[in-house]
């Protein structure tokens, strides 16, 4: 885990998002890159990349002031020792995160999510809700502001199917920054139910991937994936929740994403999801570069 990519608006919620990818990537030696989507409006045209921005037309305030916070996040990153780079995006609405994280090597997307129990729907909308869907890297949603980031205890929630095995090297990798413990959950349902014996099999199989790694298996019974989720975390004070997302088609890839969209919103607590089927993807090498559309700027 080298890059960490942080969609920023500047708001309380993001910067909360940024404290904790600071904290990250100080701990992991890493590189942050700040995105922006600036809003332009429907007739203007992206900034081809060869144009300099000093030849579009005069900039307003507003346009000023957000290089003026993204220059301030790099130097408050620089500061703290790290490499850090502002990156301002021109977007008409068909811009997005994702288009971002292969062109820089983006290993986590730290973002920030709304807390706040009546707004919390309405915050985690449409456009986050495609992107942590369909993300090909980590993404690691931050709700609230947290005075001093640690992580004591991970809780990572599978299915622990031979698919999902990737899914574990990110929730590896932080827990070896803190020498986290790892406890690895199976929310057993009336619907999804399996004895005790099949599941610790599962978890024993699946972990037979990673020699050396202590983990502690638990089976938890919930009416629900979510419940089961919510409640374990809560019980046993966990710092970060990990939910694997992976490959199933039809009605079950809606359901299993819909459980790791449910946990994002309910959480406080930082939840970490992987979609191991789109990062699978992005794996293969793609030889187009991002269209023109982003600067990067020299404070």
């Amino acid at each position: 885990m080298k890059k960490i990519l942080i969609p920023v608006d500047f708001s309380e919620c993001a910067n909360a998002a940024v404290e904790v990818a600071l904290k990250i990537a100080k701990k992991g030696g890493m590189e942050l890159f700040f995105l922006h989507l600036f809003s332009v409006k429907e007739n203007e045209p992206h900034v081809p990349e060869h144009i300099n921005i000093y030849d579009r037309k005069p900039q307003d305030a507003k346009h000023g002031q957000v290089r003026q916070q993204l220059s301030e996040l790099v130097l408050k990153a620089e500061a703290a020792g790290l490499k850090a780079t502002p990156v301002l995006v021109y977007n008409q609405g068909y811009d997005g995160i994702e288009d971002y994280i292969s062109p820089y090597n983006i290993d986590l997307v730290v973002m920030g999510s709304h807390g706040e129990k009546n707004i919390k729907q309405a915050m985690l909308g449409s456009n986050a809700r495609s992107f942590i869907r369909y993300a090909s890297a980590p993404v690691l949603i931050v709700k609230q502001p947290v005075s001093d980031f640690v992580i004591k205890k991970i809780v990572f929630a599978s299915s622990f199917e031979e698919d999902s095995i990737s899914s574990f090297v990110p929730v590896k990798q932080l827990a070896e920054l803190w020498q986290a413990e790892i406890h690895l959950l199976y929310v057993n349902t009336p619907y999804h139910f399996k004895e005790t014996h099949e599941s610790l099999t599962a978890m024993k199989r699946f972990m037979h991937q990673f020699p050396g790694v202590n983990y502690t298996p638990v089976i938890y019974n919930a009416l629900n994936e979510e419940e089961g989720i919510h409640r374990y975390a809560n019980d046993y004070h966990v710092d970060l929740v990990s939910i694997s997302t992976h490959g199933r088609k039809g009605f079950l890839r809606l359901l299993v994403h819909s459980v790791a969209e449910t946990v994002a919103i309910d959480e406080d607590i930082p939840v970490l999801i992987i979609n191991t089927k789109e990062i699978a993807r992005r794996e293969k090498p793609e030889k187009e570069e991002k269209s023109a559309v982003s600067f990067e700027f020299k404070l």
